[in-house]
């Protein structure tokens, strides 16, 4: 969590200070309430906020997209490289395993699919955060 100062806290849950500045205009010091400790977004909105505080993006919840996108754009690199072990296979001469590595690939494929669909919605969502973000 970031402090107004810029520390990190190790309370967590409790909110974050900033102070930043936002199309040249000073904002005042306000608190955006984080995810409780264990939560799964805990350390995405902690990222979040200091993007937020170091005047990367204009809104919390457009800061919340961007680590998202960038995340998931990450995520397929690898996924890529896993389908392109697949495909490059040799079969194995076991008819049971080359048909299990014949299932991966195309349910890699597909899963491939529906990543692009991800990026796609996020590359979308992503400009116009700022109109509706409640606490930006």
């Amino acid at each position: 969590m970031v402090t107004q100062t810029g520390r990190r806290s190790h309370r967590q849950g409790v909110g974050c200070r900033l102070e930043a500045a936002s199309r040249g205009e000073q904002m005042t010091a306000s608190v955006i309430p984080l995810p409780l400790k264990g939560s799964a977004l805990q350390d995405l909105d902690a990222n979040a906020a200091e993007l937020l505080a170091g005047g990367q993006a204009a809104t919390l919840t457009a800061a919340r997209i961007s680590l998202l996108l960038k995340s998931i754009q990450a995520k397929r690199a690898e996924f890529v490289a896993v389908i392109d072990d697949l495909q490059v296979r040799p079969p194995n001469g076991d008819a049971q395993v080359d048909r299990i590595n014949a299932d991966l690939r195309v349910a890699a494929v597909k899963g491939l699919g529906q990543i692009d669909q991800m990026i796609r919605i996020l590359d979308f969502l992503l400009p116009g955060t700022a109109m509706r973000d409640p606490l930006g």
